[in-house]
């Protein structure tokens, strides 16, 4: 393995209005981008209903890469 393929680690976070489906939308981008999730938390506050998540991830994809992948992921995807 390279330098150029070594896995680099990213942390995600994202706050939105909760609804079904967040997780398994963040997920499914992160899998299409060549990511792993190494670490993932969640939170839904039903006092204010907004879901907050925080993803830990490694890829060998380059940033270039890794951002062109998740820039196909539409904003109300979820």
């Amino acid at each position: 393995m390279t330098d150029s393929t070594l896995p680099t680690s990213f942390v995600v976070t994202l706050s939105c209005p909760d609804r079904p489906g967040i997780v398994h939308a963040v997920a499914g981008a992160l899998l299409e981008a060549g990511c792993n999730i190494a670490d993932s938390q969640q939170y839904g506050s039903p006092s204010t209903g907004n879901f907050f998540m925080r993803v830990e991830a490694t890829t060998s994809s380059s940033q270039a890469e890794l951002s062109a992948a998740l820039a196909r992921w539409p904003k109300n995807s979820a």
